[in-house]
């Protein structure tokens, strides 16, 4: 959706508490932002690869998200693309998904610095949103209510409706460096 117009940030994440890795590539397009990524993950008693692409505008709104799962025997795809108030999953519009603004990725600190900065929070700041959850292996998507407070200039506390939170370290771009016990930012 265009060739970067700056130098691509790479940054490479691995898993505390599972075995898993993840490469993101961000660009800055014409249009926004280019995420690119690769996630590789032992999930049960399986290895997966998934391969992402995420369109964002300037504000860090998302806009456009492809996922593949790779394997050996096949490939499978989801597609997810918010179009003004709409929102359609696997090219069928998803009326409950109307005032999604994000993707989150389950396995993925990479979609939390979408929200980061778009939100651009004061310190002592809180938002809520909702966003358009992928479920993984198994692509479900569905719509999960988040908050995030900004608790320091680098820091960020992130709750979710099932009762979920974790504190997440950022860099001075808004990239996870860390979050909680689950992640850990290893390049650069």
């Amino acid at each position: 959706m265009g060739k970067p117009e700056s130098p691509a940030r790479s940054v490479i994440w691995v898993g505390l508490k599972s075995l898993s890795m993840e490469h993101l590539i961000l660009a800055r397009i014409k249009s926004g932002w280019n995420l690119k990524g690769t996630i590789i993950s032992k999930i049960g008693k399986r290895a997966y690869t998934f391969k992402y692409v995420i369109y964002a505008d300037r504000l860090f709104k998302t806009r456009r998200v492809r996922v593949s799962e790779v394997t050996s025997r096949s490939v499978r795809n989801l597609s997810i693309d918010f179009i003004g108030p709409a929102v359609f999953v696997n090219g069928k519009i998803r009326a409950d998904f109307a005032s999604c603004s994000d993707v989150d990725f389950e396995i993925s600190p990479a979609t939390n610095t979408l929200p980061i900065k778009r939100l651009r929070l004061g310190l002592g700041q809180r938002a809520e949103v909702r966003v358009a959850w992928v479920r993984f292996p198994s692509f479900e998507v569905k719509v999960l209510e988040q908050s995030y407070e900004r608790i320091d200039t680098k820091r960020y506390v992130y709750r979710s409706q099932s009762g979920f939170q974790a504190d997440i370290s950022v860099d001075s771009f808004g990239l996870i460096t860390r979050y909680d016990e689950i992640w850990r930012r290893v390049y650069p």
